[in-house]
């Protein structure tokens, strides 16, 4: 297993709500019903009224492909 909660769960004596698949089934349920799944509307920050820029972001994963 890639991810294991094991170390969380014994140091700070906390449990998971899900597990991953039923956690990432609940984003893709709440991407899609509220709209954050269309591209033009998920990009547009709605406090400023303009996209984000990634453009750091893809910088580092430039990089890390790179490697």
């Amino acid at each position: 297993m890639m991810l294991d909660p094991g170390k969380i769960i014994r140091v700070l004596g906390l449990s998971p709500l899900y597990d991953l698949w039923a956690g990432h089934a609940q984003t893709l349920e709440w991407f899609r019903r509220t709209g954050a799944a269309v591209v033009d509307q998920a990009l547009a920050d709605p406090l400023w009224g303009r996209t984000f820029d990634f453009a750091y972001e893809a910088e580092v994963a430039a990089l890390a492909r790179a490697r």
